[in-house]
């Protein structure tokens, strides 16, 4: 494995990329065999697995700028490719809300209030 570092000097890098990539195109996968929205066909079925795999790499490669662990970085790139954007941001508001046991409503309006007082808003 030394000589192919040697020769490929990024080699482990794009290793990591390689479970990514799988675990894009099952969620792909999953995701079509979920969607019951439009008629089944092979088109369909490659556009929807290439673009989550391809989605689950470019959000990976975005929170490789992060210090997040490994295993993090996977789960939240995976979770965008399979959910999309928006519903990962919802899902993330949840656990969020969830964590703190109250909303967001509720959180933002403490920083609204606090504001208030002090001659801001």
């Amino acid at each position: 494995m030394d000589y192919l570092v040697e020769l490929f000097p990024n080699l482990p890098a794009y290793l990591e990329l390689v479970p990514v990539f799988i675990i894009g195109l099952c969620s792909g996968l999953v995701a079509f065999f979920s969607d019951k929205t439009e008629q089944p066909t092979k088109f369909y079925a490659f556009k929807s697995i290439i673009t989550s795999a391809f989605i689950t790499i470019v959000m990976y490669g975005i929170l490789s700028a992060t210090d997040i662990p490994y295993l993090a970085k996977v789960a939240i790139a995976c979770a965008v490719g399979f959910f999309g954007v928006d519903r990962a941001i919802e899902i993330v508001q949840r656990l969020i809300a969830l964590k703190g046991a109250r909303t967001t409503d509720e959180v933002d309006s403490k920083y609204t209030k606090k504001d208030k007082h002090n001659g801001q808003g």
